[in-house]
């Protein structure tokens, strides 16, 4: 174990280093007080993966790994708003909804309101949990990387706990594994440097699944209470609508809950479908499907040209009636999970140039084919939280296809706290060596490269250039 430490304790030496040579390159960032900031990361992830995950060697190795590559991305991203782009720390150049969130921190911090509006009640959430200092793009990035390394951990521990094992080792080796897949998946790492509301949304739903399971060991009950209490108040703020999510998963996860603590996630229920209402009553939020079907989501972006393909297949999808939608279904999640398309050239990037890793999807298609066998297979075999855990990821992300058309798939982010563990569970199960799983493997790889392929001709004649 003296070896091993020393070795990690080189290697984030290293790592800090190749960080710093990146803010080098990169001028944007203040170079020592980064440092420092990246390191108080480390020192953080690391503290919190010990006190919350059935910690291991591999498991401090992954959190490296992503904090190394965070933290260069951290430097590109910053030098692309400010030195690039003709901006400053207190004055970033950025656009969409980072631009938006920024002017609302800005009117915050300036005359001590939001002045309402777009995003102004996310802004209000991370302003405060800056401290209320001089808003900075810097402050807000690290803020989002902490965000993604604590929705790892928690994942990990999520999946030990919903495992139901005693056992030590399978605890270990099904919460390392989750952590490993989850830093797989390059949509959610590429969004870790930005101040999209994105990533603070996943850590809250990963801290909820985290808050109902870790009531299984009967232990500590009021330290749920008080996770539930903050992810509830930071869900009214971020993203309303997570806390009906967040509902629902709660009501499955009931099913694995000691009777002792059964009042906990009933209460929760309650408290988060009240902050709910108080949202509707505050207009943070509208329902997004109305009585008929329709919904209240916009496909329509004339700037988009990707539109252009999905539209021949469904037109005027937001006005379909609820038989329509549910029959489109299929289609809408298949879209939802493959985008963003691996050859696609879209604008993402002006969001800061990390997101252009988002492009390399196919460590996704791996673990979402592994997703897709689970819930066809395993899923009566597996353990109950696991289960229960999968059949919410999937209703959540059947919902989002709903109202989206699976157009932005970024929405489903906020689900991978529930699914991967599940695709972590095939592979530490040894599940994945049975014949029928190769069976699946090959048929999945076919129907996916078909699939794929049948998408860039379509693209080509409607979309040039791939969906954005």
């Amino acid at each position: 174990m003296k070896s091993l430490s020393n070795t990690f304790s080189y290697a984030t030496i290293g790592s800090l280093g190749l960080i710093g040579i990146a803010l080098c390159i990169f001028p944007g960032a203040p170079l020592w007080s980064s440092l420092f900031q990246m390191l108080g990361i480390l020192v953080i992830t690391l503290f919190v993966y010990r006190k919350v995950c059935p910690e291991t060697a591999a498991g401090r190795w992954i959190l490296l790994a992503v904090w190394t590559i965070l933290g260069i991305g951290f430097a590109l991203n910053v030098w692309y708003y400010t030195t690039y782009s003709g901006g400053t720390l207190e004055a970033p150049v950025v656009t969409r909804d980072a631009l938006n969130i920024w002017t609302q921190i800005q009117n915050l911090y300036h005359t001590g309101n939001t002045k309402g509006g777009t995003m102004a009640d996310y802004a209000r959430l991370i302003y405060y949990l800056n401290i209320g200092g001089t808003p900075t793009v810097n402050s807000y990035i690290v803020l989002s990387i902490l965000s993604l390394l604590l929705t790892m951990i928690f994942t990990g521990a999520f999946a030990a706990y919903a495992s139901g094992s005693s056992d030590p080792t399978s605890r270990r080796r099904i919460s390392t594994m989750t952590m490993l897949l989850m830093a797989c998946i390059t949509h959610f790492i590429g969004r870790g440097d930005l101040f999209t509301k994105d990533i603070i949304c996943c850590l809250i739903m990963s801290l909820a699944l985290y808050a109902i399971a870790r009531l299984t060991d009967r232990n500590k009950p009021w330290i749920s209470i008080i996770i539930l209490v903050c992810c509830g108040i930071a869900a009214y703020y971020a993203r309303p609508h997570l806390l009906i999510f967040s509902c629902i998963a709660f009501f499955l996860l009931c099913f694995v809950t000691p009777r002792k603590n059964m009042i906990i996630p009933v209460v929760a229920i309650l408290f988060f479908i009240l902050l709910y209402w108080l949202s509707m009553q505050k207009s943070y939020v509208t329902f997004l499907v109305n009585n008929d079907g329709t919904t209240e989501f916009s496909l329509v972006d004339d700037n988009e040209k990707r539109m252009a393909a999905f539209s021949q297949v469904i037109p005027d999808y937001e006005n379909a009636g609820i038989l329509r939608k549910i029959l489109y279904l299929p289609f809408t999640m298949a879209v939802q999970f493959l985008i963003p398309l691996p050859w696609s050239t879209g604008d993402l990037i002006e969001y800061g140039p990390t997101l252009a890793i988002a492009r390399f999807t196919y460590p996704w298609y791996l673990i979402g084919g592994i997703i897709i066998f689970y819930l066809i297979r395993c899923i009566r075999r597996s353990p109950k939280g696991i289960m229960l855990a999968a059949l919410f990821g999937l209703i959540a992300t059947a919902a989002t296809a709903y109202v989206t058309g699976g157009t932005v798939s970024r929405y489903c982010l906020l689900w991978l706290p529930a699914l991967v563990p599940c695709a972590a569970w095939v592979l530490t199960s040894g599940r994945y060596k049975e014949k029928d799983f190769r069976i699946w493997a090959w048929i999945y790889g076919s129907v996916l490269v078909i699939g794929l392929i049948i998408v860039a001709v379509c693209l080509h004649i409607y979309s040039p250039g791939g969906w954005g």
